[in-house]
């Protein structure tokens, strides 16, 4: 049993292995998590759904992990609620659970995060990290400006008008921004930034987690404490 690896994470596309990859290859990664070290290699403990779609990992995650509960201990899976014939997160979480104990996962060694209502709501910071993975210059400050601009439905910046329904992308006292995928979108535009994954990356592999709320990623600390409870603790 000395062979088998810690955790085994299924995603759906390149944008969430990309903010994986980015977080765990950080040096000493486990102490933003308050947790003890694990073994990750994206090589051998990450598995993206090979049509990169939500609905695959939903509808397969059984399929795809079956084999993998006698190489790894525990087992992540991570997909977006927004897409195309949701269930909503409690149904997607429900069926993903279910599958995999049928397959033969302790319930205890799982932990299915859906993000609601997508991933991008996890890189969203008002973080000097985040305009530079953006390759934002202003001035202003890149939260100043999306607290002015408006998104259009072609996902381009238009100067907020609430009057007329333009909303603010971004409000100023808003924790996120309204539309998470969308202003990505349009930021990328007015920036000609990288691409999604690219930004992901350099996002998740700098900026601090201290303060992070999101339910989601509040959810994956929690597991990763209970597997991998710091020295000192009982798990």
């Amino acid at each position: 049993m000395s062979d088998v690896r810690d955790v085994i994470w299924l995603v759906a596309d390149l944008e969430c292995r990309a903010t994986l990859t980015g977080f765990l290859d950080r040096k000493d990664f486990h102490t933003s998590l308050r947790c003890k070290p694990f073994l990750w290699n994206p090589d051998i403990d990450l598995i993206r759904e090979e049509k990169g779609k939500d609905a695959g990992v939903w509808k397969n995650s059984h399929l795809l992990l079956r084999a993998k509960r006698i190489s790894h201990r525990h087992a992540v899976v991570l997909l977006d609620n927004a897409f195309d014939g949701s269930p909503g997160p409690e149904q997607l979480e429900h069926d993903i659970r279910e599958n995999l104990q049928r397959v033969g996962w302790s319930l205890d060694d799982v932990e299915v995060i859906v993000l609601d209502p997508e991933l991008e709501v996890w890189i969203w910071q008002r973080n000097v990290n985040v305009e530079q993975a953006f390759d934002y210059s202003g001035p202003p400050g890149l939260w100043k400006k999306l607290a002015e601009l408006s998104i259009s439905p072609a996902k381009r910046f238009v100067p907020a008008d609430p009057d007329r329904g333009l909303v603010p992308a971004w409000p100023e006292h808003d924790p996120k921004p309204r539309d998470p995928k969308a202003t990505v979108e349009a930021v990328r535009w007015l920036c000609n930034s990288d691409p999604p994954s690219a930004v992901f990356n350099s996002i998740s592999a700098r900026v601090s987690v201290r303060g992070c709320v999101d339910p989601g990623f509040l959810k994956l600390r929690g597991a990763l404490q209970r597997w991998f409870p710091p020295e000192g603790v009982d798990a």
